[in-house]
């Protein structure tokens, strides 16, 4: 182990995880009370069918938010396409604000049988919340929805 990766971090990257350590409670604390309010929205949103609130203890929030896109997969999937702020990635955690379809992305070689059994709707929308303003984030998601259901599909 020495031999392939060193007896110590290098100066930079522990200067750097320092860093980062420091601003830990803070940034979560912001995680968690965006994706709180960002739940709220979409919770009372005309164009979102469900919102993943039954694993949470009450007023207890993580980074993380999964919801239903009313019309299914097709229009979940538009919805993600539509985000400006937010980056359609599958990492978790990020200091930005992150979003995926699984069903067409990361669970997309599942069967629908096999997606479902795993947990994955066809509507489903994970969002990993950054620590942006939430009004910013907010009004990406607003107007991604808007527009994913305003617009006419293609053929």
């Amino acid at each position: 182990m020495l031999r392939d990766l060193g007896p110590a971090m290098n100066p930079f990257a522990a200067f750097l995880l320092l860093q980062g350590l420091e601003t830990l409670s803070l940034r979560a604390a912001r995680h968690c009370s965006n994706a709180a309010e960002l739940a709220a929205f979409l919770a009372a949103h005309p164009y979102v069918a469900w919102l993943a609130l039954a694993t949470l203890r009450r007023g207890a929030f993580g980074g993380v938010i999964n919801f239903g896109v009313k019309g299914g997969a097709l229009q979940a999937s538009r919805v993600v396409d539509r985000l400006k702020l937010a980056s359609n990635l599958a990492n978790l955690g990020d200091a930005k604000t992150l979003v995926i379809h699984p069903g067409s992305t990361t669970h997309h070689q599942l069967s629908e049988e096999e997606q479902r059994a795993s947990g994955v709707q066809p509507d489903l929308v994970r969002v990993s919340v950054g620590i942006e303003d939430i009004s910013d984030i907010i009004a990406d998601f607003d107007n991604a929805l808007r527009i994913a259901f305003e617009a006419p599909v293609p053929p």
